[in-house]
């Protein structure tokens, strides 16, 4: 596809945000939501708890209220993988701090099954580096870009990765807005493989 020709507002694209064990080496998905968006308007979300195959340590339940007991009967990641790699594969991808999220979906996803030839934008960079008012705006994190472009959302379910997906796709409908999709994309998603 030339996505040369294609602008952000036009296309569908994917959502991604991820809740994990904790940040380091080791840590693993708990929970992986993707909110679709279409051209006309229309959001799709979907979203998995997962069990991580390790224990999920206070501090990170006090970020994202996900416990060991609420993913202890939950599928593993293998488990919906195929339903994932189905809408990581349809559109492309935005995430906010995509070099986190891919990190830790490729944890996950063989690279052999990684997708390929989709562009994929990190919103947080983005915005830090090219939205003409973000560049000298006092934050960056997803609620500073919400509140920037005045869209309405309760702070309280933040942190949960289908809300985040949900609002990341509303804030993405902004600040991508007549953007050329070629020329605008952070990396193909092979390139997150390198």
């Amino acid at each position: 596809m030339n996505w040369d020709e294609l602008f952000w507002d036009q296309i569908p694209f994917v959502a991604i945000d991820t809740e994990t064990t904790g940040l380091g080496r080791d840590d693993r998905i708990c929970q992986v939501a993707v909110a679709s968006f279409f051209g006309d308007g229309r959001l799709k979300t979907q979203s998995w708890l997962v069990y991580p195959g390790k224990s999920i340590p206070a501090e990170a339940t006090r970020i994202h209220g996900i416990t060991d007991d609420m993913v202890a009967k939950a599928p593993s990641f293998q488990d919906v993988m195929d339903e994932v790699l189905e809408e990581l594969t349809r559109a492309p991808w935005v995430a906010h701090n995509l070099q986190f999220d891919a990190k830790m979906l490729l944890r996950e996803i063989p690279t052999e099954r990684w997708p390929r030839g989709i562009p994929t934008l990190c919103s947080m960079t983005y915005a830090k580096k090219h939205h003409v008012e973000m560049k000298y705006h006092r934050g960056h994190k997803l609620a500073d870009l919400a509140n920037f472009f005045r869209l309405d959302y309760s702070v309280k379910d933040l942190h949960d990765a289908k809300t985040d997906a949900q609002l990341l796709a509303q804030v993405t409908r902004h600040l991508m807005r007549g953007k050329e999709v070629g020329k605008s994309f952070t990396k193909m998603s092979e390139d997150w493989v390198k």
